[in-house]
């Protein structure tokens, strides 16, 4: 019985491994899209 508690334990931190990966990687998409737009801003200001 240990050893299938284990097993499933195992499997659902597995799960909530790749579903947090999964938001970090869209949170870290749309963070870099703004990065990117804040700097093409602060570029253009610059060489203005």
């Amino acid at each position: 019985m240990d050893t299938v508690y284990y097993i499933l334990r195992f499997l659902i931190v597995f799960l909530i491994m790749i579903f947090i990966i999964k938001i970090f990687m869209i949170a870290a998409n749309c963070i870099g899209g703004q990065i990117v737009k804040f700097f093409q801003a602060v570029l253009q200001k610059i060489r203005k």
